[in-house]
């Protein structure tokens, strides 16, 4: 009985335990950046909002210069960089047409549409990544 516990002993310290299995982290798998298909820019650049009213614009009318009513897709831009009829997507905002312009707009700078003076001002001026849909007319 002894030489037998003196062999398990032996065993024990020759093969010692197994230690505690890791978990497994899972693989990290990369997102896909969204590259621009051919034909589709990427710019950045200075969006500030606007809306139709008299206080802040100036305009109470609400119609753009290609004649079309303002509305939730309007956007304005230089018609140098952003023909009147490109549609785009707005990093934060979304799908949106060129269909104004203004004076103070040059390069890269969009005015974005808003439905009221309050949302204007909320979203004031910030850099947006714009990436360009539609080759220009």
């Amino acid at each position: 009985m002894r030489i037998l516990s003196i062999i398990l002993v032996l065993a024990l310290i020759a093969c010692p335990a197994q230690t505690a299995i890791e978990p497994t982290i899972p693989e990290q798998i990369p997102v896909p950046v969204q590259e621009p298909s051919r034909g589709e820019r990427v710019l950045m650049m200075e969006a500030t909002a606007y809306c139709s009213c008299a206080k802040c614009c100036g305009k109470s009318n609400g119609i753009t210069a290609t004649g079309a009513q303002a509305s939730s897709r309007t956007i304005a831009a230089d018609w140098n960089v952003l023909p009147p009829g490109t549609e785009v997507h707005i990093e934060g905002i979304g799908y949106r047409v060129v269909e104004d312009r203004g004076g103070g707009i040059k390069g890269n700078k969009l005015d974005v549409w808003f439905p009221s003076h309050q949302e204007a001002w909320k979203y004031g001026r910030r850099q947006v990544k714009v990436r360009v849909l539609e080759t220009e007319r």
